[in-house]
């Protein structure tokens, strides 16, 4: 969706905070009181802290990163160079040398590479002293929390004193028992913020460089990481690398307590320590084994996460196709299958984490495993900088010598080979060929986009890149034509009516400020493209490199913009302008023309010079003459001369037999040529627009903002979740907990009885065999306490953590099903990148930090709730003091907990944006280098950044403000306690022990589980938002009781049977009272005008939108009696987007693997792909990239025909399906219905009017009404009917005919 992004001015408070108020994070009181009295937005936030912006952490790591390149790449060019030396006994030729520089091995298995950058270095350098400093913090704070029990000490000993009681020493101690723990709680607090803020840091600069990556990745990069891939790197990577880092100070404190806890151990224990250090060590060996074994589980998780979200990331994207195939239920279970092994890993994670016990210290080894698979994108393949060289002096406007370019630069084949070309400056170049001869390739060599191998390119001044599948951004109609320059409302206008945009603009709610849904959903492919033609205008470029966008408009609209803007009068004019094309007609109109043929120019000429070599050029004219008989108009004397030398040409280039074979099809096509037209010029200015204008909320907006949750988590999520994790473990396991504090109580108590037996005290019987029986009667027994207590905490970690883990899977599975069963509207409205959100970020905290920090809550309130009840026992008194300082606590966390949500609510919210903008960054990569414009993109990054990172730092600010107060508290209590025992007459040494020792531990256990609780809080949200999208209104049922016969249809007949429908409850209708009857095997064309609801009768019949009224009847049923599967899988589409997975070509056909292969080649046979396929090293089991990147456009609409006709039914719905190819792709395709699917029922939204004249009937809509429904010859005869007037409209039939 198109963020919002919020221009706040406010200052953070923390800058302008005094001492005191940062001590306390007094400055942050303000937010906490707004919080509790108002649900808040994103307004009400300050600007981000300066030190946590975005640019300047990503800036720093970015420059430590390519030192680190730059210094790894020397190492590697000099261990290279010495080997060539020592083992080869020479000095490296000039070739050797520049291979070496490029740490290419020349073949030679001895090159290897010394060293690798290290990203874990980088960040060392960057924020290594920032660690340092708050882990030196937190070690202070260890520090008083170890001189406690010394000072409590001296505080029994003055008790016990008679004659100092009451002294102003003991009031020193009990004030200095209260400074040094005020001091504890200020160094933990702030050590943790400030590990809370490097975290962020560390997050954001982890993002950035990332981004940065995607900018400059090359083609073959994508083959290893695909948009989903990147998004699991950034939502789920970088998470658990924040995480990681939240507490990893106590990574240094640990040695240090240990080692003052062995001193302090000492004087007591004397030479029986050594058992206590031997244990300490035999753990320590033990958490390296065991962690080891978890960060294997972890790199497999991670690598099962990646695939999930890629996968998931491509079905929301080809949600359309998938659900007009009726594929749900495969790729349910195809994500399903992935995310069942992610589980089993994850339960074998908790089987090791329950045996090691220390289930929370998991820093180091989740922070190797995400920061490899980080690097590892890092160091994937780059575009190449001296791929393009741009020269300023140069004397014309490219130059190409002897160029040989590739997409993989691993590849030993070339794409592109001995390309010698030059472009002079203010020329039109045409380059033509055939699919797949390397015309679009011939650009992106020019771009750079290409990995060039030999030979050099030149450019001289700026680019504007228009690619054959427009790229169109989530914003206005507007934003996407100025893309970041300034507004010029003459010149703006200007590039407006000559892309003949004007009559799309008035038929919006909005105008140009009309939001175009992502990837350009609510446009058709001719107005996307248009859109595509405005933006590179707008560009004022000096270079223009345009990859055929005139197929995916009408002829007429075509011409226009030729005209307009491309010719020799148009708008860029004096620009260079190289135009791939397949239309013929415009040739004699261009300076030259160059022909690409199996990746070389085979020639280049004038079109007069090129005509007469009968090479070539001629062969390709030969393929598209006749087809080039629909741009004939009679009273345009310009397109009369263009066909008089394509007239001219034909003779020069035909055989006799071939022009014999000519005049036959001219014979059989010259009544449709007379009334050939094609309907984008009326009918689709604003073809689906129509479709946006019943989606469209207030004031064109499509995609709604994102919306949270407001108050108290719900108790239904609660439940949910319980309900998920199942009371076979969640009984069990509670019951083990309970268990285990009961069994560490008692413990405690067997001590006391141990310690307190008068016949052991007597040390006089210390050598009799009743004392040594006593003495192992209470060894054994303790030891067994404590064997049951591990044994208890064993299973219950297993069966709370496999609850947890079956929770996570249930509710992913749920909400997967929820989404799957989603209609098509949700996804009209809703961005990939919120929907990826919920599978990736939101996930990932119930499979990781839900668990742990939910472990850690349950474990430190049964522990404080054990204290309690000891106290209870031993000092009954103590209860009257401990309620009220609940009660106080109780207030406290009311007081805290809605700014706590709130902040993480809208933190959530703010998160998806980013996402989003990530995976249109990716799609627009190569658009967004030709246009030079990486450093606007960055920069929207760091606003959309800075805007989610601040919402989390205040977040987590205010559990720092929560921390310090209730830690505050605590202490004055517990110096209350201290006060009174040493003021007090009637108090023994053991009493005050005893209470201040029970005090200190109430106080520090409930200050750990409001912390926890703050971090569950956040954690909760994210429960609350898959459980939000587990109850999105679902379409009808897939599979109902009432079944149709298994071979209908049988016949094919559609009828229409006073049908009526709208998108949604409470729109007008897109279809009123529809009457129509097509018999079986019938050939049906539909037209009209803008928002006749030609489109919606094709999502009618596959009921993406549902009826309001009437029927549709297919061969005697009514399709809304029977499952939605059960009526899309028995009809075939061919849609105008082409959607292809990253998968094989066989799992692109054949997902399901119904059909042989023999089956599969006949399908490409039709489809004219047999013979490149054939010429693939893998076949069928070619890897086609991410979004078929590594076929052209037309060969993956073909691949689609191929997959139609694979599932070929009785009937065929063509949804503009050759909207977006050029016109060869399209002959090819109509070549293939007309003789494939000649028995079928065909239903065709027409995009080129000729490739319907010869159908059996028209459909003509209107006003979501039928206007007319004739055969063509008959509609024409009626000049007073809507087809009629439509052609006349188009200019392209007279009032006399």
């Amino acid at each position: 969706m198109r963020c919002l992004i919020l221009e706040v001015t406010n200052v953070c408070p923390l800058q302008y905070a005094s001492v005191i108020s940062k001590l306390f994070i007094s400055w942050f009181t303000p937010m906490i009181i707004l919080c509790y009295k108002q649900t808040i937005t994103k307004a009400n936030l300050w600007n981000q802290e300066q030190d946590l912006k975005a640019e300047k952490n990503i800036t720093g790591l970015q420059s430590l990163w390519k030192s680190e390149e730059l210094r790894c790449a020397h190492r590697n060019f000099q261990h290279n160079v010495s080997y060539l030396k020592e083992y080869k006994g020479k000095e490296p030729s000039d070739e050797e040398t520049s291979l070496l520089h490029e740490n290419i091995s020349n073949d030679d298995d001895h090159l290897k590479k010394a060293a690798v950058p290290s990203l874990t270095s980088c960040l060392i350098k960057l924020y290594g002293f920032e660690w340092l400093r708050s882990s030196l913090l937190y070690l202070l704070g260890c520090g008083a929390t170890l001189l406690n029990p010394i000072i409590l000490r001296e505080i029994i000993h003055q008790v016990e004193n008679v004659e100092e009681r009451r002294t102003w020493k003991s009031v020193l101690l009990a004030v200095l028992f209260y400074v040094v723990s005020q001091m504890n709680c200020f160094c933990f607090q702030h050590s943790e913020q400030m590990m809370l803020r490097l975290a962020l840091k560390v997050k954001t600069s982890l993002i950035g460089i990332i981004y940065h990556k995607c900018l400059k990745s090359s083609n073959s990069s994508k083959k290893d990481f695909t948009t989903g891939e990147i998004l699991s790197l950034v939502s789920v990577d970088c998470q658990r690398i924040q995480d990681s880092f939240a507490f990893s100070q106590s990574l240094m404190s640990i040695w240090f307590i240990v080692a003052i806890g062995i001193y302090e151990l000492w004087e007591p224990l004397g030479i029986s320590l050594f058992g206590c250090v031997i244990a300490i060590i035999t753990a320590a060996v033990t958490n390296v084994l065991f962690g080891k074994i978890r960060q294997n589980y972890f790199g497999d998780i991670l690598a099962l996460k990646g695939r999930r979200v890629k996968l998931f990331d491509e079905i929301v994207k080809g949600i359309k196709i998938i659900k007009m195939y009726a594929w749900e239920v495969f790729y349910t279970e195809k994500v399903s299958s992935i995310r069942t092994k992610e589980i089993e890993i994850i339960i074998k994670l908790i089987k090791v984490a329950a045996g090691e016990g220390v289930n929370n210290n998991i820093t180091p080894f989740l922070t190797v495993v995400s920061l490899g698979r980080i690097q590892s994108f890092l160091l994937s393949e780059e575009i190449g900088a001296s791929n393009v060289q741009h020269e300023s002096e140069l004397d014309c406007a490219v130059y190409m010598k002897k160029g040989f370019f590739k997409w993989d630069k691993k590849s030993d084949q070339n794409t592109l080979k001995g390309i010698n070309a030059q472009f002079e400056e203010k020329k039109l170049i045409a380059v033509v060929g055939l699919v797949g001869s390397g015309k679009s390739s011939l650009l992106s060599s020019i771009l750079g986009e290409m990995e060039n191998a030999k030979g050099k390119v030149q450019v001289k001044g700026s680019m504007a890149y228009i690619t054959q599948e427009a790229w169109i951004q989530n914003m206005t109609i507007k934003e996407n034509i100025l893309f970041g320059k300034q507004y010029d409302e003459k010149r703006y206008n200007m590039i407006i009516d000559c892309c003949c945009l004007k009559p799309d603009l008035k038929s919006l709610p909005s105008g140009d400020l009309t939001e175009i849904g992502e990837r350009g959903i609510n446009l058709s492919g001719g107005q996307k493209q248009r859109v595509n033609v405005a933006r590179a205008v707008y560009a004022d470029a000096d270079i223009y490199l345009l990859d055929d966008p005139l197929s995916a408009v009408d002829a007429h609209v075509g011409k226009d913009l030729f005209h307009n803007v491309i010719g020799t009068n148009g708008l860029l004019k004096n620009k260079t302008r190289i135009l791939v094309t397949h239309a013929v007609h415009l040739l004699p109109h261009v300076d030259r023309i160059v022909v690409m043929d199996n990746g070389q120019i085979s020639e280049e000429g004038t079109f007069d010079e090129l005509v007469a070599h009968n090479g070539p050029f001629a062969h390709f004219l030969k393929q598209h003459l006749v087809y080039e008989e629909q741009y004939d108009d009679d009273d345009d004397e310009q397109s009369e001369l263009v066909n008089n030398r394509l007239e001219s040409a034909s003779d020069v280039i035909t055989s006799d037999e071939e022009e014999r074979h000519f005049r036959e099809i001219k014979q059989r096509r010259s009544s449709i040529r007379r009334r050939s037209l094609t309907l984008e010029r009326s009918k689709s200015l604003s073809s689906s627009l129509h479709h946006s204008a019943h989606i469209l909320g207030d004031q064109g907006k499509l995609i709604q903002d994102e919306e949270s949750q407001v108050g108290s988590v719900k108790i239904s999520v609660f439940v949910t979740f319980i309900k998920a994790m199942g009371m076979t473990t969640i009984g069990p396991a509670f019951f083990l907990l309970f268990t285990s504090r009961a069994l560490q109580v008692y413990s405690t108590f067997w001590i006391t009885y141990w310690t307190s037996d008068s016949y052991l005290k007597n040390e006089t019987l210390m050598q009799t065999d009743e004392y040594h029986n006593k003495q192992l009667y209470y060894l054994g027994t303790y030891g067994l306490f404590g064997c049951l207590q591990g044994l208890t905490l064993f299973l219950y970690g297993i069966f709370l953590f496999t609850g947890f883990a079956n929770a996570s899977s249930k509710l992913h599975q749920k909400m997967l099903l929820c989404i799957m069963h989603c209609p098509m509207s949700f996804f009209d409205t809703t961005p990939v990148g919120r929907i990826i959100n919920r599978f990736s970020s939101d996930i990932d905290v119930i499979d990781e930090r839900f668990r742990r920090y939910s472990d850690f809550f349950i474990g430190k309130l049964n522990s404080l709730v054990s204290i309690v009840i000891v106290i209870v026992i031993q000092t009954p008194l103590t209860f009257i003091a401990v309620v009220p300082v609940s009660v106080l606590f109780i207030i406290l966390i009311r007081f805290y907990l809605p700014t706590s949500r709130q902040l993480k609510r809208i933190e959530a919210v703010t998160r998806s944006p980013i996402f989003i903008f990530f995976s249109e960054t990716i799609n627009g990569a190569s658009i967004i280098r030709a246009y030079k414009s990486q450093n606007r993109f960055v920069y929207e990054l760091y606003k959309r950044l800075d805007i989610n990172s601040g919402f989390y730092f205040a977040a987590n600010t205010a559990m720092g403000w929560i921390g310090v107060r209730i830690q505050s508290f605590g202490n004055l209590v517990v110096f209350a306690a201290a006060l009174f025992a040493v003021l007090s007459e009637n108090l023994s040494g053991a009493d005050v022990g005893l209470s201040l020792s029970y005090a200190m531990q109430i106080m520090m256990t409930m200050n750990a589980v409001i912390q926890v609780l703050s971090f569950l809080q956040m954690d909760l949200i994210s429960i609350e938002r898959i459980e939000e999208f587990t109850h999105l209104e679902p379409e009808a049922e897939w599979i109902n009781t009432k079944r149709p016969p298994e071979h209908w249809p049988d016949t094919g007949r559609l009828q229409f049977d006073d049908y009526s429908t709208r998108y949604r409850s409470g729109l007008d209708l897109v279809l009123n009272r529809i009457y129509f009857d097509i018999k079986g095997g019938e050939k049906i064309g539909v037209v009209g005008r803008t928002g006749a609801g030609k489109s919606s009768l094709t999502l009618s019949i596959f009921r993406l939108i549902e009826k309001s009224n009437g029927h549709i009847v297919i061969d005697g049923i009514k399709i809304d009696d029977i499952g939605l599967h059960d009526l899309r899988s028995k009809i075939s589409i061919l849609p105008q987007d082409p959607v292809i997975f990253s998968e094989s070509l066989r799992e692109n056909l054949d997902p399901k693997n119904e059909f042989s292969d023999e089956q599969i080649w006949k399908a490409l046979e039709c489809a004219h792909l047999k013979d490149y396929i054939a010429n693939q090293n893998q076949c069928l089991e070619t890897e086609l990239g991410e979004s078929g990147g590594n076929l052209s456009v037309g060969q993956r609409q073909l691949l689609c025909l191929a997959r139609t006709l694979l599932h070929k039914r009785k009937i065929l719905i063509l949804d503009e399906a050759t909207a977006a190819v050029d016109m060869e792709t399209d002959e090819l395709i109509q070549q293939t219905i007309r003789t494939q699917f000649a028995e079928c029922t065909v239903l065709s939204i027409a995009h080129r009017i000729n490739t319907i004249m010869d159908y059996d009937r028209i459909l003509v809509m209107d006003q979501g009404c039928i206007a007319q429904y004739d055969t063509p010859s008959s509609l024409l005869k009626d000049k007073r009917g809507v087809f009629f007037s439509l052609a006349k409209e188009a200019e392209l039939v007279h009032s006399s005919i």
